[in-house]
């Protein structure tokens, strides 16, 4: 294991320290979740956070399928880890929904939850499952393929293009875990596109006035906004790659493009990345 993932784990384990007083000592509430479908931007979303001074970032991250975990976890395993959120706290995760967990989320915390173009999400995994993340489950499969072309294949087929001993669905199969997220009246649903485009000012003065309003605050909402956006380093994040949006274009082979048409054609539509499949 790499210097630098022994150094995160011991950090992580480090705030478990002051977040247990955290959780004894102080009454819950005021919680930010940085939910997300994985390399949809879920640092670049953090980030947004992570810098303000009203939050208490322990590191914490709650997935339904771990890195490490070949099968997902239940259901009371993921409501457990979110009621122990403590009060004020930052945390990420990769969390499907549920009607469940979506109540009991509500009860404590402001929920974000970002999204991107799945043909992005494809390319995005492709190179990180193959080189970035060495101890991830799905790592060993994706170094088997040392092309692009078949990695994106897997991406998009899952267990149907080549078959692991572990879940892993189709990319339209994944996304349905987390449609729940989109649509729903307690949640900020934003798309990662839209926070590296030319509006972005304007999505994060949204997203800071829900949070501020959904929890009664009075904050200088101007002071929130600068130090956002003067967080944003997409460097500082170990999963990153390049980032950018429509990077599908520059590797998508006629072929790709006929496949994602065949498995997630309609979820670009569902999520309004196209009007149909003439694409």
């Amino acid at each position: 294991m790499s210097n630098n993932v022994i150094f995160r784990k011991g950090l992580l384990y480090l705030n478990h320290i002051p977040r247990f007083f955290n959780r004894i000592l102080h009454n819950k509430g005021n919680s930010i979740l940085i939910n997300s479908f994985p390399k949809s931007g879920t640092h670049l979303l953090y980030q947004l956070f992570c810098n303000q001074s009203f939050v208490k970032d322990y590191k914490t991250f709650v997935a339904s399928m771990p890195t490490l975990n070949k099968f997902p976890d239940n259901e009371f395993k993921i409501l457990k880890k979110i009621r122990n959120i403590t009060s004020n706290e930052l945390v990420r995760g990769h969390i499907f929904y549920s009607k469940n967990i979506d109540n009991l989320i509500s009860q404590n915390s402001t929920h974000f939850f970002i999204y991107r173009d799945p043909r992005d999400v494809v390319i995005s995994e492709a190179n990180y499952l193959y080189s970035m993340n060495k101890w991830h489950r799905l790592h060993r499969y994706f170094k088997k393929f040392n092309r692009l072309d078949d990695r994106i294949k897997f991406a998009t087929q899952g267990n149907e293009f080549y078959n692991t001993d572990i879940v892993y669905k189709n990319i339209n199969q994944r996304f349905e875990h987390y449609l729940g997220w989109l649509e729903n009246p307690n949640v900020f649903a934003v798309r990662y596109e839209d926070l590296i485009g030319t509006k972005k000012q304007i999505i994060i003065k949204k997203m800071l006035e829900y949070y501020i309003s959904k929890n009664n605050l009075s904050l200088d909402i101007n002071l929130l906004i600068s130090n956002s956006i003067n967080s944003i380093d997409p460097s500082k994040s170990h999963t990153f790659n390049t980032g950018g949006k429509s990077k599908w274009k520059n590797y998508f082979t006629n072929e790709h493009k006929s496949l994602f048409k065949e498995y997630a054609g309609n979820l670009l539509i569902c999520l309004g990345y196209e009007k149909d499949l003439n694409w």
